[in-house]
């Protein structure tokens, strides 16, 4: 989810380096979702002593993630439309023409037409 700003964590393969990235994910994600660690999990993981205590946590954040889905999915659903309906914005004002062009047509329509009646009635006057 859009929570993670992944340019905060390294790539690590020594502990105290898997630690810091645990202790950022903590800090910056997992307390929004309250679901903390603590130092010693953070710890356990990190060293990967305990499969059972990271399957216990992994379904705990997967249930957290799925009360969150539909609050991130709506966000992106807004977003996206906003975004179609300014570019439906954008290509409708490309197209239309301004406003004292469709003057002008209309004016110079409607001064053919007077001429033409005009005229029409000068030859009938005759």
């Amino acid at each position: 989810p859009k929570i993670i700003q992944t340019h905060n964590y390294s790539s690590a393969s020594n502990v105290a380096q898997k630690v810091t990235n645990w202790q950022t994910l903590n800090a910056k994600v997992l307390q929004k979702l309250r679901i903390p660690l603590q130092k010693d999990e953070i710890s356990v993981f990190a060293e990967r002593k305990s499969d059972s205590l990271m399957i216990d946590f992994l379904r705990t954040l997967r249930f957290k993630l799925s009360a969150y889905e539909p609050i991130y999915e709506s966000d992106l659903a807004s977003g996206r439309d906003k975004r179609l309906q300014a570019q439906k914005d954008q290509a409708r004002l490309r197209t239309a023409k301004p406003v004292n062009e469709a003057r002008r047509s209309t004016t110079s329509r409607n001064e053919s037409d007077n001429a033409s009646v005009t005229s029409e009635g000068a030859m009938s006057a005759r």
